[in-house]
């Protein structure tokens, strides 16, 4: 059976950026693939298992490896993965903004792509593997992940509220035009805030987020119309142009993985790593 362990940051300088601490453990993986959803969080990504993380174009088709320490940018289109994977991982899922929280590398280098973390922080990220091999116990892994990041907080005095409060009224609905006006900035300004710090420009951003809720919400509602509404579209008709429109399919054709609503089963196709059966 897998083991796992998550929870939100102890450290109160840490909550506003990031959204959970996560570490994953099982005795073995069927070979298959899993598209990670749209998102503008970002991700930290420690491959315990293997030297390597890897981002597929297709079934046997490899796209992009780095290192087995990574940093995940905001996803405008699902990406591949497989789930050899997640046989032990571990890391950091980032909300709004959280990504270029710790380091100084515009969050655009990061949007749908996986960057080698040894390439924004040296060999502090490989010291981080070292440590979290060593560690046997998935909450001191935890623990030791939460030191990391509290260690390399980049606080940025003016910024921060800023765009912690732009992108709350975002996600709460406001248009960007109320934001950009309750911000005080210029359409470029805002523009330029959003790519730097998130990846995307402000309303690609609302609406991954409201596509991102209704993923969320999606196991514990009884249709399709009636999430549709909660989340925040106009109706079914709007939900699925925009589901779509981010996943290339209507949501009749989502199917979550269980316990991991923001990642969804790939078509059943012999697996192939490397190009190779």
């Amino acid at each position: 059976m897998p083991t796992t362990a998550a929870r939100g940051p102890d450290s109160p300088a840490l909550q506003c950026w990031v959204r959970s601490i996560w570490a994953y453990e099982a005795p073995q993986a069927d070979p298959a693939y899993e598209w990670v959803m749209p998102t503008s969080g970002g991700q930290l990504l420690i491959n315990l298992f293997e030297p390597e993380l890897r981002h597929w174009e297709s079934p046997g088709r490899l796209g992009r490896t780095v290192g087995p320490v990574g940093l995940q940018g905001a996803l405008t289109r699902p990406v591949l993965i497989d789930t050899a994977q997640k046989r032990a991982v571990c890391g950091v899922a980032f909300r709004s903004g959280g990504l270029t929280a710790f380091h100084g590398v515009s969050a655009v280098q990061f949007t749908d792509s996986i960057v080698d973390a040894a390439d924004v922080w040296g060999d502090s990220a490989r010291q981080l593997l070292s440590t979290l091999s060593e560690l046997d116990d998935l909450a001191r892994r935890l623990d030791a992940i939460e030191g990391f990041l509290l260690e390399r907080l980049c606080v940025r005095s003016e910024e921060d509220p800023l765009l912690r409060d732009a992108a709350d009224r975002l996600q709460a609905g406001e248009g960007v035009a109320t934001v950009r006006a309750a911000a005080g900035l210029s359409q470029r300004a805002l523009h330029e805030l959003f790519e730097r710090r998130v990846g995307l420009r402000p309303k690609l951003f609302a609406r991954i987020e409201r596509f991102v809720a209704a993923l969320d919400a999606a196991p514990n509602r009884a249709s399709w119309a009636e999430l549709a509404i909660e989340a925040g579209f106009a109706d079914q008709a709007h939900l699925s142009r925009e589901f779509a429109s981010l996943t290339g399919a209507p949501p009749t054709r989502h199917r979550p993985v269980e316990r991991e609503p923001r990642h969804a089963q790939a078509p059943e196709e012999t697996f192939k790593k490397d190009g190779r059966r």
